[in-house]
This record gives structure tokens, C-alpha cells and sequence, in this order.
């Protein structure tokens, strides 16, 4: 899967919030996806995983507070 560096940032960051490896975040992607590519599918679950971290309120700069 190739990303771009800011994704894979991003990524890892969801990974230590979840407490989660990537391999099990892509797993998890990969079975959800439709027919899309993995990236494609790993590209929008990190959008929507930071759109819905920032309606959190408790959730301020990209850091759990």
C-alpha cells in the first residue's frame, strides 16, 4: 500500500489512540471496504476518523485530554 508520508502520520496516530497496530487498523479497513482499492479505503477511513475526533470535545489539537 503506498501513502503518502502526512497519511502514514496519520495513521500511526490513530493506532496510538486506539491502542491498535496498523496491521489491525488496515485488517479492519480491508474488510469493510467495497470496491475500492485498500489505499483508497485507508485514505477515507483516516479522513473520517479525524472529521468524527472533531466534533469530541474532549479531543483539542490532535491530543486526548
Amino acid at each position: 500500500m503506498r501513502l503518502e508520508p502526512v497519511m502514514w502520520d496519520a495513521l500511526a496516530e490513530i493506532c496510538r489512540r486506539e491502542r491498535r497496530a496498523i496491521h489491525d487498523i488496515c485488517t479492519m479497513v480491508n474488510g469493510r471496504r467495497g470496491h475500492s482499492s485498500l489505499t483508497s479505503a485507508v485514505r477515507a477511513y483516516i479522513v473520517d476518523y479525524f472529521r468524527a475526533a472533531s466534533e469530541r470535545p474532549e479531543w483539542r489539537a490532535g491530543r486526548v485530554e
